[in-house]
């Protein structure tokens, strides 16, 4: 109910989009698209952001709304299969037929930037305690994991 109150539900329109763009026939459905997010690990404490970025491309925010003291305090990872999610998404807008190619990059919080460029561009302070600890790309993003209020950008 809070994530209720606190985002409610948001609205984008393309203003003086030609008709020939619309062309595409659609099969999306509110049904299949809630099956979708269960099937790919979603639960009722996540929220997922699509932007269109440019043609054939999206800016897709994953956030874990869930708290850790909601568990009793443990660190519960969970788990979604980024990929398949990908692809029914795609598949839902474009048809079970429709030929593509797909490649998912992490991005940082912003989304100016590649995760691994951020983090090699990242100053390493060297502290009493020694080095920092961060965490390292991820070079499968084919299944994701989200701690408690994390946020990955994709």
């Amino acid at each position: 109910m809070q994530q209720i109150s606190d985002d409610p539900v948001q609205q984008f329109y393309a203003f003086n989009v030609p008709n020939s763009d619309l062309a595409v026939e659609s099969t999306y459905n509110g049904a299949a698209y809630s099956d979708l997010l269960a099937s790919t690990g979603f639960t009722a404490e996540m929220k997922l952001e699509l932007f269109a970025m440019d043609q054939n491309k999206i800016l897709m925010r994953v956030e874990n709304l869930a708290d850790i003291f909601d568990s009793n305090g443990a660190v519960q990872n969970t788990t979604i299969q980024l990929k398949t999610l990908c692809d029914g998404l795609y598949t839902m807008v474009n048809g079970a037929t429709a030929a593509y190619t797909m490649s998912i990059e992490e991005m940082s919080m912003t989304a100016n930037q590649s995760y691994q460029a951020m983090i090699d561009r990242k100053i390493q302070w060297t502290t009493v305690d020694g080095q920092q600890k961060m965490r390292a790309p991820s070079t499968n993003v084919d299944v994701i994991e989200l701690q408690q209020q994390r946020i990955r950008v994709f």
